[in-house]
């Protein structure tokens, strides 16, 4: 429901929209696409948002991606 909400909000500000639906895909995509920011789900369908989120602060290709942490399971 959510991703319903957010995708027409972004597709009318002209921002590029990537859905990941698993942490397991969520770092490489984010290593690999660049994105000027995140909207990350910490319980996300396997639970390891806050893994994904750690993931990325430490590495020093991604740690100055803003990330935007959700609580409501997009």
């Amino acid at each position: 429901d959510v991703l319903g909400l957010l995708e027409p909000v972004l597709d009318a500000g002209n921002y590029d929209v990537v859905f990941v639906e698993s942490s397991e895909h969520a770092y490489s995509q984010i290593k690999r696409v660049k994105p000027h920011l995140v909207i990350l789900c910490v319980s996300i369908e396997d639970g390891d948002g806050f893994q994904v989120l750690s993931m990325l602060k430490l590495d020093p290709e991604t740690r100055d991606i803003p990330v935007v942490l959700s609580l409501i399971h997009i």
